[in-house]
């Protein structure tokens, strides 16, 4: 058995840990998850997790594990730096306290998310804290935290389908096609909030069944963008840090236009009968701030991923905390 001393055994027992709680909270959301792993003395695993940011509760799997386990706990490793709102600190704080942890391991860390209760416990302890090297996974974990605290709001990807022609289709429409309703299920179930269109309702009986794994979220129907920002300004205050929007192009214009809108996922269809659909013309709305995160075939469809890109010369000054 390996025991936990020589640095390089560490370093190695550290990655594996940061990778198993990277795991857990992308097995929960891509965008908006935590994950958290107990080590004990000799570096061996005693209890992971992960949960989606917003969620009910989410402190009390860890507080749990850590009375449990308080005399046999030496590390805490987590995805990223326990923020209020992602954590209830004054939870998970005197846990920590109470068990015989001497380190803490994070998989992400910026200025960006500094919180006051915690640099201020932190100069009070004598828990050592190590950081582990940023890579894509854990820096897209933290997407949706960085744009809640920079703007105070969640971070939004909006769904939507059309043809080739450019013609709009409902997202029910390409029910059936090979990979689609998977991928769109998959993405409702790493969010706490939908928001869609009356075009788009028909995708909820869908997307909702019990034999889907899908856990209840929170659902509204949105007609303007008014609507849209109380969806989003609601979602703050509960601390969720993305939302899914189902809605068509023109919606997606809109959200665009209003600064709003931080990813798009388009599902274009080689299928669809083009003569039956009204041809809505070319997007009016400036991309040249969006970056193509991913392409791929998904039967008779391709699958567009955009993303907007926010230079770091127009990254806004640290304004709001989470709640």
């Amino acid at each position: 058995m390996k025991r936990y001393t020589a640095q390089e055994e560490r370093a190695d027992i550290r990655q594996r840990a940061i990778n198993l709680a990277m795991t857990c909270a992308v097995n929960k959301s891509s965008r908006s998850g935590f994950g958290w792993v107990l080590l004990n003395g000799q570096g061996e695993h005693i209890s992971s997790g992960g949960f989606i940011i917003g969620e009910r509760g989410n402190t009390a799997a860890i507080v749990e594990r850590l009375e449990e386990h308080a005399f046999s706990i030496r590390e805490l490793v987590m995805t990223g730096t326990p923020v209020a709102g992602m954590l209830d600190l004054s939870e998970l704080l005197p846990a920590i306290e109470n068990s015989s942890c001497k380190a803490i391991t994070l998989g992400y860390d910026s200025e960006l998310l500094a919180d006051n209760q915690w640099q201020e416990w932190l100069q009070t302890e004598t828990i050592k804290v190590y950081h582990m090297p940023v890579n894509q996974i854990s820096e897209r974990l933290h997407t949706g935290s960085i744009k809640l605290q920079l703007k105070g709001l969640p971070w939004l990807t909006a769904i939507s389908a059309g043809t080739l022609g450019h013609h709009p289709l409902k997202l029910i429409d390409l029910k059936g096609e090979f990979g689609s309703d998977a991928y769109i299920k998959l993405l409702a179930n790493q969010h706490k909030t939908i928001l869609f269109t009356n075009d788009q309702k028909d995708m909820l009986a869908l997307i909702r069944k019990s034999k889907t794994g899908i856990k209840r979220f929170n659902r509204a129907q949105v007609e303007t963008i008014e609507d849209v920002i109380k969806e989003l300004k609601l979602a703050a205050f509960k601390n969720q840090t993305s939302i899914l929007l189902l809605c068509d192009n023109d919606f997606i214009k809109q959200v665009i236009s209003h600064d709003l809108c931080d990813e798009i996922v388009y599902q274009i269809s080689f299928s669809a009968n083009e003569i039956k659909q009204k041809s809505v013309g070319l997007p009016s709305v400036p991309f040249e701030n969006w970056a193509i995160q991913n392409c791929e075939t998904v039967g008779r469809s391709i699958r567009l991923t955009l993303e907007r890109e926010y230079p770091e010369s127009n990254v806004p000054s640290l304004s709001v905390r989470f709640n």
